[in-house]
C-alpha cells in the first residue's frame, strides 16, 4: 500500500469546537472535529495515537508550567525594573545623604534583580525552544521509521 496524505494543514481549535472519535465500518475510526471535518483513520493509526496520548498531555502540561514561570519572571523582572525607578525618583526628594545614598543602593539593587529576571527569562525561552526542536526531530526520526 502506497503512503498518501490527501491533504496537509495545520489547525488551531477553540476551547469550545467538540472534537469525538467514533468507531466506523471495518478497523477504521473517523475523528470528528466540530460539525464540519472528518478525519478517517486505520487501525494501526489509531494504536500510535493511543501509545501517544499519555506523553503528549504530560508534555502540554509541562509546557503551560514552563510558560506560565516565563511568565511570572518576566513580571518579576518588570516590578524590579518599577522598583528601581521609584527608587531613583525617591534619592532626588531625599532629604539626607543617608536616604540618598539608601534609595540609590535599592535602585542598584533593583536593577541587578531585573537584569537577572530578564536573563533568566531569555534563557528558559532559549532552552524551550531547543527542547522543541529535539522534540520536533525525534518525532521525525519516529515518523520516518
Amino acid at each position: 500500500m502506497t503512503s498518501r496524505i490527501s491533504m496537509s494543514m495545520t489547525m488551531a481549535l477553540d476551547e469550545d469546537v467538540t472534537v469525538g472519535l467514533r468507531g466506523s465500518l471495518g478497523s477504521s475510526a473517523r475523528l470528528l472535529i466540530g460539525d464540519r471535518i472528518e478525519i478517517v483513520l486505520e487501525e494501526q493509526h489509531l494504536r500510535a495515537l493511543h501509545a501517544q496520548v499519555e506523553a503528549t498531555v504530560r508534555d502540554a502540561a509541562l509546557v503551560k508550567a514552563a510558560d506560565d514561570v516565563l511568565d511570572e519572571a518576566f513580571h518579576a523582572a518588570s516590578q524590579a525594573r518599577s522598583a528601581a525607578e521609584r527608587a531613583r525618583e525617591f534619592s532626588k526628594s531625599a532629604l539626607t545623604p543617608v536616604q540618598i545614598a539608601s534609595a540609590l543602593e535599592l535602585a542598584r539593587s533593583a536593577d541587578r534583580a531585573a537584569q537577572e529576571a530578564q536573563r533568566l527569562v531569555e534563557e528558559a525561552a532559549t532552552a524551550m525552544r531547543s527542547a522543541d526542536e529535539v522534540a520536533e526531530r525525534v518525532l521525525a526520526l519516529v515518523t520516518a521509521s
